[in-house]
């Protein structure tokens, strides 16, 4: 029989259909007040009014304490929301290279969602908008049960005061949105509508879990049965199911239906009737077809196969039409079906949603919380004010600095798209909705900035003399490319930029269910294909040359949100052919390339693999990944010496100095997660435990919640840290850090069928919906030794927990089940999978005993860090300032060198637990005993010491090897503490921070790697500014390379003054490579009342300018 279908809006309201409900600090926002090209004169000054109340109202908001902007529903506010459709009116039908047809019958098949049989009652809306909710909630965990039929009917009489069989689409979703939905089992469809039928208690708990997948309805059409679908409704039904969405559509219905060959045939009006609702879930042109094609439905109401309605029959009698959407599209089914079965079929495991797990304790939620407070401290007009002012409008507060600077070349942006992504994720981590607020904001204003350039661009960087980069995008476009490590055409790594604002955009719509945000990304898209379209393969590979960031990565994931594989297309332009193939085939070459420049093309190459199923892509990434992992990784799971890779498995020297920079790891933890998807191996989830809990949560002060740049592992060094995080440099790792504390809850859990995979153990509880459970994580890790695993169940399942036993747990592992141990656990590096009926209150308690081992480095196994199970032990070395005298400061005393040299352990050959002992009353703290030359040392977990000197790596002797080694090895750490503690200043050319520090400037050269350092060479001249003390005399140290193949003539200059000219002869083949310093003295008029100058150096007499491999400005007369 037919049931209600009709969509009612209140009074006065179209489109989004929403209810405000006040908090502090706010007032309700209209939604969809936002400016839009080709609006009349009144309609774009009535929405430019609106949106300026918008802006006074979100400011409102950043200075009320504890304030909330009450523009969330309610409902959104447990993760269910509406979307307005309005957008729909600018839709334009199909293109002529848009696929014709799309079927997502075998996702429904894949899932186990067969259709059902309303029987003789009259609710076929609400068995559409169950149908409609299954599919989303599949596509967000991977698989679902059949959900309630008779509770969803309920929930909307409930909602509305009803007591009728059946259900407007809009009753429906408001009783979606105040309830939620359970399982079938807990309240069974019945043969007969009985008004008195409500659910158990238990099942409204069940259902309200619901409300964490965070589901939206979008209207296409609002109902009207006076009307059908117009030409773009229509082309926007079929975009839907283009998406991976099918449609709800209530329809005026034939009296008496005609079926021929399965496809309903058209009847004049008065031959119809109000009316019934279906399913769309395909389409197919077909000119034959009368309208054009056909639609693919499922219909409860009807015995037999799925059916077929013409397009003309649709654009006459179909009376409103919604999709129930997702805000985290990185389900795998998302988009075309093609690209959603290569990702369904792509992962073995999926990670709980982040909306469905929640830190409850410990260190990982001081990391999460201390960066929630962080973002809501900045200010987001800041960070969009050069992008204002680059697009013609006024910006709205002066602009951030640092990086992120809108003079001179900067990364100008990034910091926004960094920005936009982290509220977005916090949001999604917390369901606070004052991220929600701010990421609507920024979307809205990105929106503006787009619409004012008119071309789909969105960026504020400049070259050095301040050329627009629009301009020079133009440049690359006609196929004008000038390309260097982090240079194009004179900006900074602007595709690196731009990546950060399409990241930020996609994560705004995956996690805040943000659609302009898609929108916005769509024809920012659009306007990178066009820049690149003209360009083949040779110049693409030169652009390719200068660091890009993931710009494939979020080419591919637009692909799979649109579902318009045109994004695939894109993502392919950004195959940076040179490094892909090489690894593809299975060999390292990474060293001597910079570390973040990879990181993110690999994952993007992932994607790549994931969405299309590019087995080349897929090669190179996981190839990557274990080389970087495994064999270009230190203890604490950072890598890289002044960001750059070294050989495999060399990493002695690599140890000292500027090392392991945190973008560096923050991006391969979200490479880990997707790989521990695709293939749920422990080496993932081992590395994901080790980078988290030493690199990751050490990047963070715990106190202030300063970020580090790097976070090094040498002998005697100190963490790299943003001490003003609210105006300071804005440096990548800065932004970056904004992303990964929000993340700290993704990867701990993976579902898989009915195997839930526990990776990593921390206070948390989690949703496991599609197993019915809940599950909280109570542990006192990763210092402690403990952890309890409890379920809670509304009924008993046959599930399977699989428990990682990590490789360093070993004697003393213990698991129980409700206090009965498990028998013959499995190795260590494996994971316990206990399997069986399990029941409400089950708790599994598991002993994780951690053991001090040592890990030497793979080329020098005298040269070792100190592990405490997974933690990496740090030696406390003093105060910073201990290693500021070791560095540049030029402070020294005469008693410094005892007091900050760095000792070496006389314990070689010794178990460290005889050398190593724990501190009474100091649980987590160990000391040397009686084996540190010249003292002993204490440690503790590297992650915890913050604002101290320390050392991660130390030297094993013996005391015969030290009694030969120690004069030469003292000499030269002296001589090596003599010449810092002389310098002003060192510059590492070639390296993107150090020559941006110190105003890098040049024609004609180039950045190269010279014996597995950066360099750079030129062929007319570059200069660097330097700081002088004009209270001393200076000298220049310049280190250069014999490495050359022709001669090298050029000269060094001072403020246009020559202090030097160099000649580099051509090495010959029975010579070695080496380096060697050279030393030019500066006169005093050439630093007197200066605190800089300029360093030139310029070729001459029609050579080159040979390697310049580094710069140090010393005090000529300190001790050296």
């Amino acid at each position: 029989m037919p049931g209600r279908n009709r969509s009612r809006l209140p009074p006065g309201r179209t489109g989004c259909f929403t209810t405000s409900i006040a908090r502090r600090g706010g007032c309700p926002i209209e939604a969809g007040a936002r400016p839009r090209r080709g609006d009349s004169e009144d309609a774009g000054a009535a929405r430019a009014t609106r949106r300026n109340a918008m802006h006074r109202r979100f400011r409102a908001t950043l200075t009320a304490p504890g304030a909330r902007a009450a523009c969330l529903l309610a409902a959104l506010a447990c993760g269910a929301a509406l979307a307005c459709g309005a957008a729909l009116a600018r839709s334009a039908p199909l293109g002529a290279g848009e696929p014709q047809s799309a079927d997502l019958r075998p996702l429904f098949a894949h899932w186990g969602l067969d259709v059902r049989r309303q029987g003789d009652r009259g609710t076929c809306s609400v068995f559409v908008m169950a149908g409609a909710i299954e599919f989303a909630k599949a596509r967000v965990r991977g698989r679902t049960e059949r959900l309630s039929i008779e509770f969803l009917n309920w929930a909307a009489n409930a909602a509305h005061g009803d007591g009728k069989d059946g259900a407007f689409f809009s009753d429906l979703w408001k009783g979606f949105a105040t309830y939620g939905i359970c399982p079938e089992e807990d309240m069974p469809y019945a043969a007969a509508f009985d008004p008195k039928n409500a659910p158990s208690e238990f099942a409204r708990d069940r259902a309200i879990q619901a409300h964490a997948l965070g589901l939206r309805m979008r209207w296409i059409k609002e109902w009207d049965p006076r009307k059908g679908v117009d030409a773009a409704q229509l082309a926007e039904i079929k975009r839907t199911i283009l998406r991976g969405r099918p449609v709800t559509g209530g329809f005026l219905w034939p009296k008496q239906a005609r079926w021929e060959g399965g496809v309903l045939r058209m009847c004049p009006r008065d031959a119809v009737h109000d009316g019934h609702s279906v399913l769309l879930v395909g389409f197919t042109d077909d000119p034959a077809q009368p309208g054009g094609g056909v639609f693919i439905i499922r219909d409860s109401g009807r015995g037999g196969p799925e059916g077929r309605l013409t397009y003309e029959y649709v654009s006459a009698y179909m009376n409103d039409a919604a999709s129930v959407e997702s805000p985290e599209s990185a389900a795998p089914c998302a988009g075309l079906p093609g690209i959603a079965l290569a990702a369904l079929g792509a992962f073995a495991a999926r990670p709980l949603p982040l909306t469905a797990v929640r830190l409850t304790g410990g260190p990982l939620k001081n990391a999460q919380d201390l960066d929630a407070k962080y973002l809501l401290g900045l200010e987001p007009d800041r960070m969009l004010a050069h992008l204002r002012r680059c697009a013609g409008l006024e910006p709205r507060a002066r602009g951030y600095g640092g990086w992120d600077g809108g003079e001179g070349k900067q990364l100008t942006g990034h910091i926004a798209g960094h920005y936009l992504s982290a509220v977005s994720l916090m949001y999604a981590a917390t369901a606070d909705a004052r991220f929600k607020d701010r990421a609507d904001y920024i979307v809205a204003e990105l929106e503006e900035i787009q619409n004012a350039h008119g071309d789909g661009y969105i960026g504020a960087q400049t070259d050095s003399k301040g050329v627009d980069g629009k301009v020079l995008y133009g440049e690359v476009a006609r196929g004008v490319i000038r390309s260097g490590g982090f240079d194009l055409n004179g900006l900074w790594s602007p595709w690196y930029v731009q990546h950060k604002l399409y990241a930020g955009l996609r994560d705004a719509y995956r996690f805040t269910g943000n659609r302009t945000a898609l929108d916005v990304e769509i024809k920012f898209a659009a306007w990178a294909e066009k820049i690149l379209s003209g360009l083949d393969d040779a110049k693409l590979g030169e652009m390719l040359n200068t660091e890009f960031g993931g710009m494939n990565e979020v080419a591919a994931d637009l692909a799979h949100d649109t579902g318009d594989a045109r994004w695939l297309a894109l993502a392919g332009r950004f195959e940076h052919r040179a490094i892909i193939e090489p690894l593809a085939r299975g060999e390292d070459i990474l060293g001597g390339k910079h570390g973040n420049t990879l990181v993110p093309k690999l994952i993007g190459e992932l994607a790549r693999f994931i969405y299309a199923g590019n087995e080349k892509a897929g090669a190179a990434a996981k190839f990557f990944w274990d080389r970087v992992a495994h064999h270009h990784s230190f203890a604490t799971g950072g890598h890289g010496r002044n960001e750059y890779f070294g050989r495999p498995d060399m990493l002695n020297d690599m140890v000292d100095g500027r090392t392991a920079e945190t973008c560096n790891v923050y991006n391969m933890l979200r490479m880990t997660r997707t790989l521990f998807a695709l293939e749920p191996d422990i080496r993932h989830a081992d590395f994901h435990e080790r980078a988290l809990f030493n690199h990751i949560l050490g990047s963070i002060d715990p106190a202030a919640g300063w970020t580090c740049y790097m976070v090094p592992v040498g002998r005697g060094v100190t963490r790299e840290y943003e001490r003003n995080m609210l105006d300071g440099g804005f440096t990548c790792c800065v932004g970056s850090g904004m992303e990964s504390h929000a993340l700290h809850a993704h990867g701990l859990y993976y579902e898989s069928g009915d195997t839930l995979w526990v990776n990593v153990y921390a206070p948390s509880t989690a949703a496991w919906s599609a197993a019915g459970a809940g599950v909280t994580m109570e542990t006192d890790f990763p210092e402690g030794e403990s952890a309890a695993l409890t379920l809670s169940l509304a009924t008993p399942r046959q599930l399977t927990l699989a428990l990682r036993r990590p490789y360093w747990a070993g004697e003393g592992f213990r698991v129980e089940v409700n206090g009965e141990p498990v028998a013959d656990p499995p190795a260590a590096g494996s994971y316990v999978k206990l399997a069986r009926t399990w029941k409400n209150g089950d708790k599994v308690t598991l002993t994780l005993p951690k053991a001090l081992r040592l890990e030497p480095l793979p080329d020098n196994p005298r040269r070792v860090a100190v592990l405490w199970g997974p933690l990496v032990l740090a030696g406390d070395l003093g105060a910073e300032e201990t290693a500021r005298r070791r560095g540049r400061r030029g402070e020294a005393r005469k008693d410094a060198a005892a007091e900050d040299a760095v000792p070496v352990f006389l314990a070689a050959g010794e178990p460290v637990e005889k050398w190593l002992k724990p501190v009474p009353g100091k649980p987590g703290v160990f000391r040397t005993d009686g084996v540190g030359k010249d003292r002993d040392v204490e440690f503790v977990p590297f992650y915890k010491l913050h604002r101290r000197a320390y050392g991660v790596y130390w030297d094993l002797f013996t005391p015969e090897e030290w009694a030969r080694e120690a004069a030469g090895y003292g000499a030269a750490q002296e001589k090596q503490r003599k010449l810092e503690a002389a310098t002003v200043a060192f510059v590492q050319p070639g390296e993107m921070q150090p020559e941006t520090d110190f105003n890098f400037q040049g024609e004609e050269s180039t950045v190269v790697r010279v014996m597995e350092r950066a360099a750079r060479r030129g062929a007319k001249w570059f200069s660097f500014d330097l700081p002088v003390d004009d209270a001393h005399p200076m000298a220049l140290i310049v280190t250069y390379s014999s490495d050359e193949r022709q001669r090298r003539t050029f000269d060094i200059l001072i403020d246009g003054a020559r202090v030097g000219t160099q000649a580099v002869e051509r090495r010959t083949p029975e010579q070695d490579p080496r380096l060697f310093d050279v030393e030019y003295r500066l006169l005093p008029d050439a630093v007197r009342g200066k605190t800089k100058v300029t360093v030139r150096f310029q070729a001459a007499g029609g050579d080159e300018i040979a390697a310049v491999c580094g710069l140090r400005m010393i005090r000529a007369d300190a001790e050296r």
